[in-house]
């Protein structure tokens, strides 16, 4: 589907496209870069259906909160850890 990502796309995937295709149609050297605002309107990226954008979504929320989870976990052991140590060499 191409389209005006403005209406039909998710802040997820609205970055990494462009930036993509930026690089390839910028001029310039470094991080002094410029693009007209007439070709960076004109650009039709691909993307998914709104529906399949929330599916994905949704995915990746699912793993970022597992992560999250994960590194509580992971801290609460690191404590335990520390404190039996401690509790070891008194």
């Amino acid at each position: 589907m191409l389209g005006n990502p403005v209406k039909q796309l998710s802040p997820i995937f609205l970055f990494l496209p462009y930036i993509k295709e930026l690089n390839r149609n910028i001029e310039g050297i470094r991080d002094e870069k410029v693009i007209s605002c007439k070709y960076f309107s004109e650009i039709l990226l691909p993307f998914p259906s709104l529906s399949e954008q929330t599916k994905i979504a949704n995915f990746l929320a699912a793993i970022i909160d597992k992560i999250t989870h994960t590194k509580i976990q992971l801290n609460a052991l690191k404590l335990y850890k520390k404190e039996f140590l401690q509790q070891l060499f008194v």
